[in-house]
């Protein structure tokens, strides 16, 4: 089971083609939209870079550091901000080798911890902050007694208490990345494939998106051999944004075709780890160009067209 990801799923189906896998066809997106720069002039971009969670203008490129107060020294990792702007929750590495959730106040940089995760937890990670901003959901992938993990999607209120079971993995597979609905009542989820069922198992062998619902039902939206990954609503809740191995791709919520809107792989590179901005009209991702590089924060506009780099920085969220 994996901690930590940049890099989307090798050896599967890379979507080179112009039908893409499993006969997904490929729709082009207008070049008519408005500058995208223009569109950012109020936002704060929040970005997970050299191990801490930090925050910048779009221009000029000059993160700082969120956490100020007094948390433990570990990585800091795949930061959401909360719906009002006012809070982020991220993930923390903590010295006994699990991982914690956490929460910062934005004005003052103090965090307080929201999930411990303790034996039988391995870690706890992906926060994502419910609409209303009262609860946040996340993964957890706990180690069994005979060495086999068992991933699970989870909810926690803000305010703390108990957790609550919203999806257990099939033995060999585990929930990565997870997202809520507009509406507070699905989960977009990445369902992660691996080769064994051992809590430390690297080798993955495909990954795909599900729609989760409080009260328990699944549905895939894409198969295994797809390799999607990273989902993220559309802020009216029609579609979800995903990352193929090389580009971004949309596909209606209730299911579909997928829309191809970049094409970096065309060219060696790959853009991944994409989010809508909050009134819909920016797509904030991770690029490298070519595939190897620094990993930049990108920007487009979501009626398509060229995208714009900003700098270095991975897991990019516009701030709402």
């Amino acid at each position: 089971m994996r901690q930590l990801k940049l890099v989307p799923v090798v050896g599967l189906c890379l979507l080179i083609s112009v039908t893409g896998c499993s006969g997904a066809g490929v729709t082009e997106p207008t070049d008519d939209h408005p500058a995208v720069l223009d569109l950012l002039r109020e936002s704060r971009v929040l970005i997970q870079w050299q191990g801490e969670i930090q925050v910048s203008d779009p221009q000029p490129w000059e993160p700082e550091a969120v956490v100020r107060g007094d948390v433990p020294a570990g990585e800091q990792l795949h930061p959401q901000w909360s719906p009002d702007g006012r809070s982020i929750a991220f993930a923390l590495d903590d010295a006994d080798g699990t991982r914690d959730l956490w929460i910062v106040d934005v004005a003052s940089g103090t965090a307080r911890a929201l999930v411990d995760c303790t034996d039988p937890c391995v870690w706890t990670d992906e926060p994502s902050f419910s609409p209303d901003g009262t609860e946040v959901a996340y993964i957890q992938g706990d180690a069994a007694e005979n060495g086999d993990g068992i991933g699970t999607v989870r909810s926690v209120p803000v305010a703390g208490g108990e957790p609550l079971v919203l999806f257990t993995a099939d033995p060999t597979e585990y929930p990565f990345s997870v997202a809520w609905d507009p509406a507070g009542q699905r989960l977009a989820v990445e369902v992660d494939r691996f080769a064994s069922a051992g809590v430390h198992e690297e080798r993955m062998t495909g990954s795909a998106i599900a729609i989760l619902t409080r009260e328990g039902s699944v549905s895939y939206l894409t198969d295994m051999a797809d390799g999607f990954s990273y989902p993220a609503w559309s802020p009216d809740g029609i579609s979800i944004l995903m990352s193929a191995p090389g580009d971004l791709w949309t596909m209606p919520s209730s299911g579909g075709e997928p829309t191809r809107w970049t094409r970096l792989q065309d060219d060696g590179g790959r853009a991944l780890q994409g989010s809508y901005s909050a009134d819909g009209a920016v797509i904030v991702f991770v690029v490298e160009e070519p595939v190897g590089s620094t990993p930049t924060v990108a920007v487009m506009s979501a009626e398509g067209g060229e995208h714009v780099t900003l700098g270095p920085g991975t897991h990019p969220r516009l701030r709402p």
